[in-house]
């Protein structure tokens, strides 16, 4: 009878490495989930039906869901003044050449408040540019776009904050925190629920 073979932890560290490196060439950038149409459509069919099956269980996440959303409806004021004076005259604006796509918490997001899904993901894949960039700006109303594109703050925007108004910068950051804590306590709680089904 031939030896079993077994698998070191440093091969299987190789061997992940070498999937992680063929699916995504550089293995520090996942690849993008929901990519194709089907797949895209497909989980938003998921959440839809588990959101639907019982509103009662799912009742605390939608308080949480329109919490998240008015907190970021209280930043959209700043976060467009802020576009407007910096973005407009951007010699390399983030948008076109940055990899946004809808992480999970986006999607349970928008679908535990109803709002329309966009057609599909931001990109395809990592050599696409955003197909909701038009020429004046982003297609989306900033309450659809995915999170990284509200949180992220250019230097040139950053240091406009810090030099113009301490109060309006210390809010935005104050209320972007409590956003991002939001947002994982929904996540952590839609899976509790699911697992309590």
């Amino acid at each position: 009878m031939p030896p079993v073979e077994t698998e070191t932890s440093s091969d299987a560290g190789k061997r992940e490495a070498v999937v992680a490196h063929k699916i995504s060439p550089n293995p520090r950038i996942p690849p993008i989930p929901w990519s194709s149409i089907r797949e895209w459509q497909e989980v938003n069919q998921v959440f839809s039906h588990q959101l639907g099956r019982n509103d009662i269980l799912f009742h605390n996440l939608k308080i949480l869901a329109n919490d998240l959303q008015a907190q970021l409806a209280s930043l959209i004021p700043i976060l467009d003044r802020l576009g407007e004076a910096t973005c407009r005259w951007c010699p390399d604006p983030c948008c076109t050449s940055a990899t946004p796509w809808f992480d999970f918490k986006d999607l349970l997001y928008l679908n535990l408040l109803d709002i329309r899904i966009p057609m599909g993901q931001p990109i395809d894949d990592l050599k696409m540019r955003c197909r909701y960039l038009g020429r004046r700006g982003c297609f989306l109303p900033r309450p659809v776009r995915p999170f990284i594109c509200t949180w992220y703050l250019c230097p040139t925007q950053t240091n406009r904050l810090k030099g113009e108004n301490s109060e309006e910068n210390s809010y935005l950051l104050q209320t972007m925190g409590h956003v991002k804590r939001l947002r994982v306590e929904m996540e952590a709680l839609f899976i509790e629920t699911i697992m309590k089904q």
